[in-house]
This record gives structure tokens, sequence and C-alpha cells, in this order.
């Protein structure tokens, strides 16, 4: 009896497969454009076989629009998700790629994500350990939770010019990361977004971002420099933190206040320029930053200071603006600098 139950679900599945082409077809219909049939996956409305041989699963979201959700068995090698297909004499256009939908397929080497693709879901592609390069589409306008969290492999990325937000740990842990070309639509770098992309070397922050998070390149480990924009009034905490390489540092004046942890333990930092309105430096936003050797400060009144702030009292140099040399050698921790010259420093 067992032996019969096997043999008739196997032949199910065979004849909806051969029916993917058969059962219903149109002729009409354009050859290029997958058509689907009936989804065993409990998630999804239907499935597809692409071109390349991989089952896609898709959910409708309307009449005539449908979302990308998870195979349950995975998908492999390079991909790329068509711009529409055909489910019961209806074509659905793929407009969304729903949370989690290519998570964990360790075996994704490379996707390509069609224009008529306006969302993406949170963890979308989340541990795709092998994935080399994606295509993002135009019309995306943030890059949501964790997408590409510890894509290992990951080297190319081109963001569009839509893209205004990048969300929380969005590209952390992808190690290979390298370069990386932000545009100048972009407004917002969440919590975490680069954290640990230990070979991140070069990176340009367009002017129009208003707003960098806490933990935002935390572990660059490689990161030689990044001028700020000069919107970024706060510098919050561990946004820096071990970026081992970073060597020098300047802050346009705009920048209000440093935040707890910022810089901690980047051994490589030589020289400090700090904000002419600054007003707040937390605590160990400078600790563990061995190389310190020169710290200019154009705030002329001098900003408030823990004792913790820096471990580089003793053989840092202070630089301040002219006027200024008795306030800093009289405010709280900063008369511990045992070296403290005026300078003249151009507005």
């Amino acid at each position: 009896m067992k032996f019969y139950r096997i043999t008739l679900i196997c032949t199910l599945i065979v004849c909806s497969i051969v029916g993917l082409y058969s059962c219903g077809h149109n002729e009409e219909l354009e050859d290029d454009i997958p058509h689907a049939m009936k989804s065993l996956n409990s998630k999804a409305d239907f499935m597809a076989l692409l071109q390349d041989g991989s089952v896609m699963f898709f959910k409708k979201t309307s009449e005539n629009t449908c979302a990308v959700v998870s195979n349950p068995n995975g998908i492999m090698g390079d991909v790329e998700i068509p711009t529409s297909v055909y489910f019961e004499s209806v074509r659905y256009q793929v407009t969304s790629i729903n949370a989690g939908a290519f998570s964990g397929c360790v075996g994704l080497t490379s996707l390509s994500i069609p224009n008529t693709v306006s969302s993406i879901g949170e963890r979308a592609f989340a541990g795709c350990e092998h994935m080399a390069t994606v295509l993002i589409p135009e019309q995306l306008k943030e890059i949501p939770y964790r997408t590409f969290y510890k894509c290992k492999r990951l080297s190319k990325v081109e963001l569009p010019t839509s893209i205004k937000s990048i969300d929380k740990e969005a590209f952390s842990g992808c190690q290979n990361l390298t370069n990386f070309n932000l545009p100048d639509s972009l407004i917002f770098i969440r919590e975490g977004a680069f954290k640990n992309c230990s070979n991140l070397r070069g990176l340009s922050l367009p002017k129009t971002i208003n707003e960098i998070e806490a933990d935002a390149f935390a572990g660059c480990s490689n990161l030689e420099a990044l001028p700020l924009p000069g919107n970024i009034r706060h510098i919050e905490s561990w946004m820096f933190k071990d970026c081992e390489q970073l060597r020098e540092l300047r802050m346009t004046d705009n920048v209000v206040y440093i935040a707890d942890y910022a810089f901690k333990g980047c051994v490589s930092l030589t020289y400090i320029e700090l904000s002419a309105s600054l007003l707040n430096i937390g605590r160990w936003a400078f600790t563990d930053c061995d190389s310190i050797q020169t710290i200019v400060c154009r705030a002329a009144e001098p900003p408030h200071l823990l004792n913790s702030s820096f471990d580089c009292y003793d053989y840092a140099v202070l630089l301040v603006p002219e006027g200024s040399l008795e306030a800093y050698r009289n405010a709280p921790y900063w008369s511990q600098f045992k070296t403290i010259r005026e300078i003249k420093i151009d507005k």
C-alpha cells in the first residue's frame, strides 16, 4: 500500500512539471516568460521553472502582481529573477521580494533583480555566503534590515540613484567588499549598516547624507579614510570603533557631539581635527588610539570632556585657537594634556 502511495505522489509531481508547459498553455504568450503551475509550497500560490533550470516560488500580491517567496529546497548558481510569470493564463508582474526569500541559499553565486521590483523584504539574501555580485533595481528606495547580512563573498554591488536609506546591518559581515559607491540620493545610514566589512577600504559619503547611526562602520579594520559630509552633526557610539587602519580624522564644523566609544581602538589614528562647533566628547571616545600625535581643536571654548575620553594626554600635542590657550589649560581634563599650543585657525 505504501508503494502505491509513493508511486501516486511521484506521478502527480511529474505530471505537474510536464503541465508547466503543456496544461493550459497559451501559444500567444511570450516564449521567454516562465509559465507557472500550482505550488506545492504552502507559502506560495504558484511556482515557475526558470530558463536556468531552477524553480522559483511566487505569491500573488494583487490581480496582476506577485512577490518572490522562499524556495524550501534553496536555489543555486547564477539566478535571474523574471520580470513576470504566467499562471492560469494571467500574467503576473514580479514587483517584490519577500522577507527571507533567498536567506541561507549558500549555493547562490549571483543574482539579477529586474527593474519591476520596487521593494525587498528584510533578510532577503542574508547568509548567501557564495553570492559574489548582485544587480539592484532602479526603483528601490531602501536596502532593508540585514538584506545582505554575512554575504561573505559579496564583492560587487551597485546601488541605484533611487536609494535613500541603507538600513540596520544591511551589509554587516560582507567581508569581501573592498570599495563601495554610494548614490547622491542617500540620506540615512542606519545602525551597523557596514559593521565588520573587514576589507572595505574605499567609501565616499555623498553630501546628501543627514544621519549616520551608531556602529555604522565598526570593525571595518581596513578603512583608511572617510571624510564626513557637512550635514552630520552627531558622531554616534561605536561608529568607527576598531577601524584599525583609519589614519586621519577631519570633522566639518557642523559636528557638535562625539558619543561614547566612537573611535575606540583606531590604533593607526595619528591626526585629529575637531569641529569649531563641538560641545561634547563622550566616554572612551578616543581610547586605545595609541598612535595619536596631534589633536587640533577648532572650538574657541573647550568642549565638555571626560577623563576617559582620551588616553594620550602624556604624549599627544593639543593645538587650540589663538586666544584660547588659558581656557584649555584650566578646563577639566583638557588641562591634563602636557603639551598645549596656540595656532591660527582659518575660519
